[in-house]
């Protein structure tokens, strides 16, 4: 049995489409990633595909009824103006923007439990248009056990976490969090969605469009280390229960 949005799914449907959510986006992900980390070899990516034509369980980013799916969310993400890749024993600012990227790069080694392993700090800056390659400090780039240890990279407002294991293989803890959810002021049809983790919570994802097709949220695949909370905004559609949101879907 799944879970999403409060609603049971115990269909294989469901489950096969959530997979496959998962996997597309984080294959997808990974590759932009990658490609954007070889700036000035590889100017750009072409992705299939956007959207569906009619109902479907498909590879799309946007579904038939114009519905957002986790995979276009990620697609935002990687296509930002600035981004951390982190691959072959170095981490890559890539700095897509006209002005200099510059600041404190702070490198976390973090046990999935959420506590310090190890930390380093390093002043960096990127020219306009270009990436910096900058090798992992010995502390950070070896972990002392690869399926129990992640590595995040913060400059500024921009940050990734990336896992030492393989997709399938850290041992994720069960998902547990907090959600508080309260009605936005002078609109019925807005929400404010607080989520706290309790515990690490990889690819934090909400579907309002569960309860509602008219429903969407603003922010998805969010990962929280335990202590940590995002607000979402979700609009669109009057929710009767907005109670139902929870659990949230990790």
């Amino acid at each position: 049995m799944s879970r999403i949005g409060g609603v049971r799914a115990s269909s294989c449907g469901m489950t096969a489409t959530l997979r496959q959510y998962h996997a597309r986006h984080v294959r997808v992900a990974f590759g932009i990633r990658h490609f954007r980390s070889h700036t000035l070899y590889c100017m750009g990516t072409v992705v299939w595909q956007l959207n569906d034509c009619w109902p479907v369980v498909s590879w799309s980013a946007v579904d038939g009824d114009g519905r957002r799916k986790p995979l276009w969310y990620a697609l935002r993400a990687v296509c930002a103006d600035r981004l951390l890749v982190v691959r072959d024993g170095a981490v890559h600012l890539v700095n897509d923007a006209d002005r200099p990227w510059a600041g404190t790069q702070r490198l976390t080694r973090h046990d999935l439990d959420g506590s310090v392993l190890a930390e380093e700090e390093l002043r960096v800056s990127t020219a306009p248009r270009q990436v910096t390659r900058l090798t992992l400090p010995p502390s950070v780039a070896g972990p002392a056990d690869r399926t129990r240890e992640l590595l995040m990279a913060r400059l500024g407002e921009v940050r990734t976490v990336e896992f030492y294991e393989e997709d399938t293989r850290p041992a994720l803890p069960p998902a547990r969090y907090d959600v508080r959810i309260t009605r936005s002021e002078g609109d019925a049809s807005a929400y404010r969605v607080e989520v706290t983790a309790r515990t690490l919570l990889r690819d934090l994802a909400l579907f309002p469009d569960r309860l509602d097709p008219a429903a969407e949220v603003d922010e998805k695949l969010v990962t929280l280390l335990p202590g940590e909370s995002v607000v979402s905004r979700v609009t669109g559609a009057v929710i009767e229960d907005p109670g139902h949101w929870g659990p949230a879907r990790c």
